[in-house]
């Protein structure tokens, strides 16, 4: 599977080996729905971690493509993300890796593993 975004479109897509062609998500401030999507990544799980610049939250889908939890919010304190940007899973040590703007580098955290 080949996953990419269009930020301006606020929607992810889903290529599979079969040519066929999903888009997921839709617009809104509200818990699983896209702001401004900034990077995708996928988990050896088939779960789905999406930026959110704009909200600046990470939301999590799972495999079939159902919302499961977003996390971050903009903020100082720890765990909080301020315009997050790339993300990257490092899928043995369960660890998803967020760049972030304001010179806040980059933030780790644990994902679950199955």
């Amino acid at each position: 599977m080949i996953y990419f975004s269009l930020s301006t479109m606020f929607v992810v897509y889903r290529y599979a080996p079969d040519g066929k062609l999903e888009a997921f998500g839709v617009p809104g401030s509200a818990p699983g729905k896209f702001g401004v999507v900034a990077s995708v990544a996928v988990d050896g799980d088939g779960n789905i971690f999406v930026s959110d610049r704009l909200r600046n939250v990470v939301l999590m889908f799972d495999r079939d493509l159902n919302f499961i939890d977003e996390f971050g919010y903009r903020g100082d304190s720890k765990g909080n993300l301020v315009i997050p940007d790339d993300i990257a899973i490092d899928p043995h040590q369960h660890r998803l890796y967020v760049a972030q703007a304001a010179k806040r580098g980059v933030s780790v955290f644990t994902i679950k593993a199955n």
